[in-house]
């Protein structure tokens, strides 16, 4: 999937001013969600809480249900 329109428009400050070097370093058919999410969680969001959270998500249950 390619943007058309990237959700630079949600990013503030510094995440703002960081994506656009990003984006101007990155060749228009890489720029998908999947480099996009990787990249900004690579810079912002520590691979610990990513992991906890995968597992939390992998670990819900429904009722009785697994």
């Amino acid at each position: 999937m390619i943007w058309t329109v990237p959700p630079i428009s949600l990013l503030c400050n510094e995440a703002y001013q960081w994506w656009l070097t990003v984006k101007e370093g990155t060749q228009p058919d890489c720029l998908t969600w999947e480099f996009f999410k990787t990249t900004f969680q690579s810079k912002y969001v520590g691979a610990i809480y990513v992991d906890a959270h995968r597992r939390e998500f992998l670990n819900l249950t429904q009722g009785g249900r697994v």
